[in-house]
């Protein structure tokens, strides 16, 4: 299925282009779309929740559907930092899947689904970047992003008794290792602690990195704005 993935690579050019447009209007206006466009995210996603209860949320992307675009309806500026990594990590690694095996991996999917999929993604995405380019965050609130993570991985695993969805769940099958177990089981005993150390190496390197490109991206955008302000707060580069 190649044009899902073709599809997907112009979605994300247009994605990252609008951001570059949007990032140079006034912090009213951009603050408006992301209004919108959270409001949207639930709209589009709230209805099948609605109508299959025990279709819980449970994925990490799922859960973001609801949680990033509340923080940033509701303005909760002290877990805002959250709301974009969550975003970012959804949107980037769906985005990165759907250009590389999105074919594979996604074909069995209804076209409904799929669109309804690159819709959220992208918005998650969308959002993320204009708020990383536009605002600065502190880098001290990178405990918000632990924490964040390991209560997602708390709240997959309380509630997985309940999950009756015959499909893939990749959260699960990152919690059981699955990629470890289908080794030989005799090594088992030395690749699952291996795996799991390797894990959460990547989720702090993650958690990381997104300071790291919220510099990158502000230096390139405002940096002589940037060289006169201390990094002892959020705030928006619309108001320096």
């Amino acid at each position: 299925m190649l044009g899902l993935n073709t599809f997907s690579i112009i979605m994300f050019v247009g994605i990252t282009t609008f951001v570059l447009k949007v990032s140079k209007l006034e912090t009213i206006k951009q603050n408006k779309i992301i209004r919108i466009l959270s409001l949207l995210l639930l709209i589009v996603n709230a209805p099948k929740l609605l109508r299959s209860p025990m279709d819980i949320p449970v994925e990490f992307s799922t859960v973001t559907y609801f949680i990033a675009p509340l923080i940033l309806l509701l303005n909760i500026k002290k877990i805002e930092i959250w709301a974009i990594y969550s975003s970012l990590m959804a949107g980037f690694f769906y985005y990165l899947t759907m250009i590389t095996v999105g074919g594979n991996v996604y074909s069995h999917y209804s076209p409904i689904n799929i669109y309804i999929s690159l819709f959220s993604h992208g918005t998650l995405l969308f959002m993320g970047l204009l708020k990383l380019k536009t605002t600065m965050y502190n880098e001290k609130e990178y405990y918000k992003l632990i924490i964040g993570n390991l209560l997602i991985l708390s709240w997959a695993i309380y509630i997985r008794p309940k999950i009756t969805s015959p499909g893939r769940i990749f959260i699960y099958e990152i919690i059981d290792a699955n990629l470890v177990n289908s080794l030989p089981s005799q090594y088992s005993w030395l690749f699952i602690p291996v795996y799991y150390l390797l894990i959460s190496y990547l989720v702090c390197k993650t958690s990381k990195w997104i300071f790291k490109l919220n510099k990158f991206s502000n230096i390139n955008y405002k940096a002589k704005s940037i060289q006169s302000i201390p990094l002892n707060t959020s705030y928006n580069l619309e108001h320096i």
